[in-house]
């Protein structure tokens, strides 16, 4: 289950656990949508090899 545990306005970053695991994201100022379609496809392809 994923749960979050906080989010640091200052510093722009939010900690959840995510089956078990703590994870940090840091988001920037400015959008990158290079970035984006990146992530995407990281967390598209982790949920696919998942449901196999």
């Amino acid at each position: 289950m994923n749960e979050v545990l906080r989010i640091g306005k200052a510093a722009s970053e939010m900690h959840i656990t995510v089956q078990g695991y703590k994870v940090t994201l840091c988001f920037a100022d400015k959008a990158n949508p290079e970035v984006a379609a990146f992530v995407k496809q990281a967390l598209l392809g982790a949920y696919s090899m998942s449901t196999k």
